[in-house]
Protein backbone atom coordinates (compact mmCIF):
# COMPACT_ATOMS: atom_id res chain seq x y z
CA UNK A 1 0.00 0.00 0.00
CA UNK A 2 1.22 3.49 -0.81
CA UNK A 3 0.33 5.44 2.71
CA UNK A 4 0.43 8.53 0.96
CA UNK A 5 -2.23 7.69 -1.43
CA UNK A 6 -3.89 4.58 0.20
CA UNK A 7 -3.79 2.49 -3.22
CA UNK A 8 -3.22 -0.80 -2.52
CA UNK A 9 -1.02 -3.01 -5.04
CA UNK A 10 -0.11 -6.54 -5.83
CA UNK A 11 3.18 -7.93 -4.51
CA UNK A 12 5.28 -10.48 -6.24
CA UNK A 13 4.94 -12.64 -3.37
CA UNK A 14 3.87 -16.13 -4.67
CA UNK A 15 1.55 -18.73 -2.28
CA UNK A 16 3.31 -21.94 -1.30
CA UNK A 17 6.93 -21.26 -1.76
CA UNK A 18 8.67 -23.50 0.67
CA UNK A 19 5.57 -25.80 0.88
CA UNK A 20 3.96 -23.36 3.36
CA UNK A 21 0.46 -23.53 1.92
CA UNK A 22 -1.39 -22.07 4.93
CA UNK A 23 -1.20 -21.35 8.77
CA UNK A 24 1.43 -18.55 8.43
CA UNK A 25 2.56 -15.53 9.97
CA UNK A 26 4.26 -12.75 9.07
CA UNK A 27 6.21 -9.94 10.22
CA UNK A 28 8.93 -7.20 9.08
CA UNK A 29 11.63 -6.23 10.71
CA UNK A 30 14.37 -4.01 10.37
CA UNK A 31 18.15 -6.03 10.53
CA UNK A 32 21.41 -4.64 9.68
CA UNK A 33 19.60 -1.55 8.49
CA UNK A 34 17.44 -3.54 5.87
CA UNK A 35 14.16 -4.26 5.80
CA UNK A 36 13.17 -7.79 5.40
CA UNK A 37 9.83 -10.04 5.03
CA UNK A 38 10.11 -13.06 7.67
CA UNK A 39 7.30 -16.12 7.56
CA UNK A 40 6.82 -18.50 10.03
CA UNK A 41 4.77 -21.25 9.41
CA UNK A 42 4.50 -25.41 8.67
CA UNK A 43 5.19 -26.63 5.14
CA UNK A 44 2.91 -29.25 3.89
CA UNK A 45 5.41 -32.22 3.52
CA UNK A 46 6.46 -32.54 7.06
CA UNK A 47 4.22 -30.35 8.95
CA UNK A 48 7.72 -29.28 11.39
CA UNK A 49 7.48 -25.36 11.66
CA UNK A 50 10.39 -23.38 10.08
CA UNK A 51 10.87 -19.32 9.78
CA UNK A 52 12.04 -17.96 6.17
CA UNK A 53 12.82 -14.43 5.39
CA UNK A 54 12.89 -12.42 1.67
CA UNK A 55 13.60 -8.82 1.00
CA UNK A 56 10.90 -6.38 -0.30
CA UNK A 57 11.58 -6.10 -3.87
CA UNK A 58 11.36 -9.76 -5.34
CA UNK A 59 9.40 -11.58 -2.15
CA UNK A 60 10.95 -15.05 -2.80
CA UNK A 61 11.12 -16.95 0.34
CA UNK A 62 14.54 -18.38 1.25
CA UNK A 63 14.89 -20.81 4.53
CA UNK A 64 16.28 -19.71 7.41
CA UNK A 65 15.90 -22.83 9.55
CA UNK A 66 13.75 -24.69 11.70
CA UNK A 67 11.58 -22.98 14.40
CA UNK A 68 9.80 -25.62 16.40
CA UNK A 69 9.22 -25.26 19.89
CA UNK A 70 9.96 -27.61 22.58
CA UNK A 71 6.44 -28.44 23.16
CA UNK A 72 5.41 -27.67 19.56
CA UNK A 73 1.99 -26.11 20.06
CA UNK A 74 -0.86 -27.98 17.78
CA UNK A 75 -2.69 -24.38 17.57
CA UNK A 76 -2.28 -22.44 14.22
CA UNK A 77 -2.65 -19.80 12.83
CA UNK A 78 0.16 -18.05 14.67
CA UNK A 79 0.65 -14.18 14.98
CA UNK A 80 4.25 -12.92 14.59
CA UNK A 81 6.02 -9.02 15.51
CA UNK A 82 9.50 -8.33 15.57
CA UNK A 83 10.57 -5.55 17.98
CA UNK A 84 13.14 -2.47 17.01
CA UNK A 85 16.19 -4.73 17.98
CA UNK A 86 14.89 -7.74 14.97
CA UNK A 87 13.62 -10.28 17.93
CA UNK A 88 10.67 -12.12 16.31
CA UNK A 89 8.18 -12.84 18.65
CA UNK A 90 5.35 -15.75 17.27
CA UNK A 91 1.77 -16.07 19.12
CA UNK A 92 -0.21 -19.14 19.23
CA UNK A 93 -3.97 -19.54 19.88
CA UNK A 94 -2.99 -21.79 22.76
CA UNK A 95 -0.99 -19.03 24.72
CA UNK A 96 2.52 -19.99 23.64
CA UNK A 97 4.71 -17.47 22.98
CA UNK A 98 8.29 -17.76 21.44
CA UNK A 99 10.88 -15.62 20.61
CA UNK A 100 13.09 -16.63 17.51
CA UNK A 101 16.41 -15.57 16.59
CA UNK A 102 15.77 -14.34 13.25
CA UNK A 103 19.62 -15.45 11.96
CA UNK A 104 19.07 -18.86 12.28
CA UNK A 105 15.45 -19.83 13.26
CA UNK A 106 16.55 -21.23 16.52
CA UNK A 107 14.07 -20.72 19.38
CA UNK A 108 15.86 -18.40 21.91
CA UNK A 109 12.83 -18.38 24.72
CA UNK A 110 9.12 -19.31 24.85
CA UNK A 111 6.92 -19.54 27.62
CA UNK A 112 2.89 -21.11 27.89
CA UNK A 113 1.67 -17.27 28.85
CA UNK A 114 -1.73 -18.26 30.42
CA UNK A 115 -3.35 -15.29 28.41
CA UNK A 116 -6.65 -14.85 28.85
CA UNK A 117 -9.09 -14.28 25.58
CA UNK A 118 -6.67 -16.06 23.21
CA UNK A 119 -8.96 -18.38 21.73
CA UNK A 120 -11.76 -15.88 21.35
CA UNK A 121 -12.07 -15.36 17.95
CA UNK A 122 -9.42 -12.35 17.16
CA UNK A 123 -6.21 -12.12 18.47
CA UNK A 124 -2.99 -10.34 17.88
CA UNK A 125 1.10 -9.65 19.34
CA UNK A 126 2.37 -6.08 18.76
CA UNK A 127 5.60 -4.85 19.86
CA UNK A 128 6.50 -1.08 21.21
CA UNK A 129 9.92 -0.56 22.45
CA UNK A 130 11.33 -3.03 24.12
CA UNK A 131 8.26 -4.57 24.77
CA UNK A 132 6.17 -6.92 23.41
CA UNK A 133 1.77 -6.74 24.38
CA UNK A 134 -0.96 -9.65 23.35
CA UNK A 135 -4.74 -8.63 22.51
CA UNK A 136 -7.02 -11.22 22.70
CA UNK A 137 -11.08 -10.72 23.32
CA UNK A 138 -10.89 -7.53 26.15
CA UNK A 139 -7.70 -8.89 27.36
CA UNK A 140 -4.19 -7.02 27.24
CA UNK A 141 -1.03 -8.28 28.46
CA UNK A 142 2.24 -6.83 28.44
CA UNK A 143 5.29 -9.69 27.95
CA UNK A 144 8.43 -8.11 29.22
CA UNK A 145 11.60 -10.22 27.46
Amino acid sequence: MNLSTLVCSRTPFVAGQLGITSYLAIAISRTSGTERLFVYGRPAKDGSPLLATSDLADFELMEVGPAVPTSPSSAYPYDMQADLLGHLFILAPDGLLVEVESATGAVIEQDMTGFPGVYVGSWAIMSYRDQVYLFGGESVARYDP
